[in-house]
């Protein structure tokens, strides 16, 4: 799950809300996903297979019955440093159960987009990708959002990266990025003609263990 164009906190579990005005429309991305355990342990000491944001590794639930607060969580979104240099931020759950907290990843990212692919006849494939925001306007009036989310089978996540100051000459024309690529040209990205050097990268990853709303 994410938000469009929005801004995180960096405490608690809240991913933000479209339209707050990210840094650069920038997005963020949810992620929920339950570790694993030792199987010569008592449950409580992760085997190093799954891993947060941050690297830390998991456990699996607590008991046989898994609940909420077992699941571990990974933010990523794009938030300014104390000298207004945008850096991509990880918040992760410190412990089960436990705060949040928000360390940055790498620092330069001005632009963190995210688009889903949704699968709405339950092929396997996207007939569209759409942005949080307009995926969750998919849902119809009394229909739940969460129906529009298992439809997800896919992710496209783009960046740009930049630079430190003086690092390239400064353009004369116009520059013109495509966060997630030149097939996504209604988006783009303008940056400011500062003399930094950037990059775009872009990747896609689709899921195999999308969940299904439940039959009715």
């Amino acid at each position: 799950m994410g938000a469009s164009d929005t801004r995180v906190s960096g405490v608690g579990d809240s991913h933000g809300a479209h339209g707050t005005r990210g840094i650069n429309a920038s997005d963020s991305l949810r992620v929920r996903f339950f570790g694993r355990s030792r199987a010569d342990g008592d449950g409580t000491e992760p085997d190093g297979t799954m891993i947060d944001c941050m690297g830390f590794a998991q456990p699996g639930p607590a008991a046989d019955t898994p609940v909420s607060a077992d699941r571990a969580w990974s933010f990523f979104y794009v938030a300014e440093a104390a000298d207004r240099e945008p850096e991509l931020y990880c918040k992760y759950r410190s412990a089960r159960g436990g705060a949040f907290s928000a360390q940055p990843l790498a620092r330069g990212i001005e632009v963190f987009k995210v688009v889903y692919g949704h699968d709405a006849d339950g092929n396997g494939v996207p007939e569209q990708w759409l942005d949080a925001a307009q995926l969750e306007a998919m849902a119809a009036s009394g229909d739940k959002v969460a129906d529009e989310w298992r439809k997800v089978v896919g992710l496209r996540i783009g960046m740009v990266a930049r630079s430190a100051h003086g690092r390239g000459e400064r353009q004369e024309a116009e520059e013109v990025l495509y966060p997630l690529g030149t097939d996504f040209s209604e988006l783009s990205f303008r940056p400011a003609a500062d003399g930094r050097l950037r990059r775009v990268a872009t990747f896609t990853v689709m899921l195999r263990n999308a969940l299904r709303a439940p039959a009715s």
